[in-house]
């Protein structure tokens, strides 16, 4: 078990998300990878989207942009 925000998960490491988040490339293979990963895991939902925004805030603006066009697309 894994702790997220004081609470207990199973199978997500909020870590290797940041890292996946961190090292995301604009290329098919990056976002696909990223993807697959996100809905093998989706039942972590918030602890995804929670997760995202926390490197989306201290990525630099070239990709913000990258990540915000992600997100609604």
């Amino acid at each position: 078990m894994l702790k997220y925000n004081g609470a207990e998960t199973e199978g997500i490491d909020v870590s290797v998300l940041e890292k996946r988040l961190e090292g995301l490339r604009d290329t098919q293979e990056s976002v696909q990878g990223l993807s697959l990963w996100c809905q093998a895991n989706r039942k972590h939902s918030t602890a995804i989207i929670d997760t995202w925004l926390k490197v989306l805030r201290k990525s630099i603006s070239k990709k913000t942009i990258f990540f915000v066009l992600l997100l609604i697309s």
